[in-house]
């Protein structure tokens, strides 16, 4: 499914691609391809809680503790609200995910010590819309949910020149947003982009020097979920 989303999206922007008649096949790469115009869209959700653990406490919702620590009561902090409420109750509205909570009781000495547990599983119709990508932060890997795409409509203006001995090139261009969640809808506005690059002498490339877009990322495609 992910592979057939990419697919259909390349092929949309390499039919525009040969529109540009004023930017090279290099330019049309840098600005549009590697660069975070290129990037897809994702949207983060909470992580997966443990399948293994979970059992164990669904057949052992009762445990005696012979040890003299003291017990305590609590509950375990309801997970789902560090996120967006409505995200949550469309990704389970939608049959992205479950959400299963289990007691737990311990009973010592001192009395009865009840964890409430919560836990999040994915369904396949999730899974098949997982990317793996390198956190830039902390360098770890992390599951980010593949919600949109960036597709030019049409590069409007571009201004060629010498700037500070080097060639230089800049660019605006308009462009929206495509959904690659089946349930929630393209999201209608056009976007206006800036992007400047210019001519390395030592090789000979193009190196882009900086891209702006006016988009709100994922909170174009989040703000259209309905739960």
């Amino acid at each position: 499914m992910k592979n057939l989303l990419f697919a259909s999206l390349s092929l949309a922007v390499l039919i525009i691609f040969a529109g540009c008649n004023s930017l090279s096949t290099e330019q049309e790469k840098l600005f549009f391809e590697t660069s975070d115009f290129g990037e897809p869209i994702f949207i983060s959700i909470p992580g997966e809680g443990s399948k293994k653990r979970y059992d164990e406490i669904k057949a052992n919702p009762k445990i005696v503790d012979r040890s003299f620590i003291p017990g305590v009561s609590y509950t375990v902090k309801d997970r789902t609200k560090d996120f967006n409420p409505k995200l949550m109750a469309f990704l389970k509205k939608e049959g992205y995910l479950s959400v299963e909570q289990l007691s737990q009781a311990t009973t010592n000495r001192y009395g009865t010590n009840t964890k409430q547990h919560e836990f999040i599983f994915y369904t396949p119709k999730m899974e098949a819309q997982l990317v793996e990508k390198k956190d830039g932060f902390t360098g770890k890997k992390q599951r980010l949910m593949l919600a949109g795409k960036r597709i030019l409509n049409a590069v409007d203006y571009t201004n060629k020149r010498e700037e500070n001995g080097r060639e230089t090139l800049s660019i605006t261009f308009s462009y929206h947003i495509v959904s690659v969640i089946q349930e929630i809808p393209d999201p209608s506005a056009i976007f206006e982009g800036e992007a400047r690059a210019y001519l390395n002498p030592d090789n000979g490339n193009w190196q882009l020097a900086n891209i702006k877009l006016k988009d709100n990322g994922y909170r174009e495609i989040q703000n259209l979920m309905n739960p």
